[in-house]
């Protein structure tokens, strides 16, 4: 874990984010530096011949942790994951998994 995301995870001043990438995948997750992981996650996908098609970014949470862990628990009801991890999905309109999500 980054000292910055050690710190605001401490604070509670992280944000959600949601990206598609060109083959419809689509990965959520949190974030303390939303810049910093969507340049990180366009480099990894780029060495798999891959591209970031579409991505949303919430404002800050406070309590980030519970809204990823409720947007996973909608996310999974909808669509499949991948084999990646539990962050990565198939089979969901982007519109859907990224509609705002309440704070």
């Amino acid at each position: 874990m980054t000292r910055s995301r050690s710190a605001s995870m401490r604070t509670g001043k992280e944000h959600l984010y949601v990206l598609q990438f060109d083959n419809g995948v689509v990965k959520m997750g949190r974030w303390t530096d939303p810049r910093a992981r969507n340049e990180r996650h366009a480099r990894d996908c780029g060495r798999y011949g891959l591209t970031i098609a579409r991505r949303w970014v919430s404002d800050e949470w406070k309590s980030a942790h519970w809204a990823e862990q409720q947007l996973i628990a909608n996310l999974t009801k909808i669509g499949s994951r991948t084999p990646a991890s539990r962050e990565y999905f198939r089979d969901i309109p982007f519109s859907i998994a990224s509609a705002p999500h309440d704070q």
